[in-house]
């Protein structure tokens, strides 16, 4: 008997039995690299893989601010319209704020909405308001649009190197394929 104060009075010594050898668990597989296209912050990539909705809603903002802003044209002469530009404008930036959260880049989200607005403000308000839009107008509004679509190609050319480099990295850490795991202690190799 033990005379420790945690062994019951009385009662007789079990004899000690070893524990069974612990097994080792399996390596935890890395989780699947993401394509470029499921990436977030892919150009109209919803988290959830629709893009139909994002690109509506980017849509929406551009449609919504260029209210706003032709509403501020015509609220000079019309103060009531004050109204449509902030609502206007509050529901453009709404919009966007929704474009972002769906998993758009903001570069391109921004530069798309920037650049649309720019198009549809010079060629809306030369037909709404008989302003001027000429030949260097012009030129300027493909600028405009060139430098938009160099914003997207470049995100899409970042965002399929990011999926690369993601693959390339889970493919060195993924552990090689290999015949049966033998015990740690050497037993099983008869």
């Amino acid at each position: 008997m033990t005379d420790s104060p945690l062994a019951p009075q009385g009662a007789p010594e079990q004899p000690s039995t070893p524990a069974p050898p612990l097994t080792p668990l399996p390596p935890l597989a890395p989780p699947a690299p993401q394509a470029a296209s499921d990436a977030p912050g892919a150009s109209g990539t919803d988290r959830d893989g629709s893009t139909a909705i994002t690109w509506l809603l980017l849509a929406g903002a551009i449609v919504v601010e260029m209210a706003a802003t032709l509403s501020l044209k015509g609220a000079l002469t019309h103060p009531w319209l004050y109204v449509v530009v902030v609502a206007g404008y509050t529901g453009a930036f709404g919009l966007l704020a929704l474009v972002l959260r769906r998993g758009m880049g903001l570069a391109v989200a921004y530069g798309i909405w920037g650049a649309l607005g720019v198009v549809a403000a010079a060629v809306l308000s030369w037909l709404i308001f008989d302003e001027q839009l000429n030949a260097v107008m012009g030129a300027g509004i493909v600028l405009v649009v060139a430098g938009v679509l160099a914003i997207e190609f470049g995100a899409q050319q970042a965002r399929r190197a990011a999926a690369v480099a993601a693959a390339t990295t889970a493919a060195a850490s993924a552990p090689a394929a290999s015949g049966p795991s033998t015990p740690a202690t050497g037993e099983g190799t008869r």
